[in-house]
């Protein structure tokens, strides 16, 4: 679970970077390193969704397997 935090951190760090890459391109007039970077960039986010969905899942899971057959906690 650490590690799979320090790795979001990581990359949420590196996407971070990254947009900033982005606007300092475009107000250079490098649109086109711009977009391949902002596509570098989407593919990282995409991977921080994923993430958080997954746990969201597993933790929705995990608290429907505790319940009893009632709805309640056991």
């Amino acid at each position: 679970m650490v590690q799979q935090i320090e790795r979001l951190i990581t990359v949420a760090e590196a996407l971070q970077r990254g947009v900033a890459i982005v606007k300092k391109l475009r107000t250079g007039g490098n649109g086109e390193a711009a977009a391949a970077i902002e596509k570098e960039c989407n593919t990282l986010a995409k991977r921080i969704v994923s993430v958080s969905k997954g746990r969201r899942r597993r933790g929705i899971r995990a608290r429907q397997q505790n319940r009893a057959g009632n709805g309640r906690f056991q």
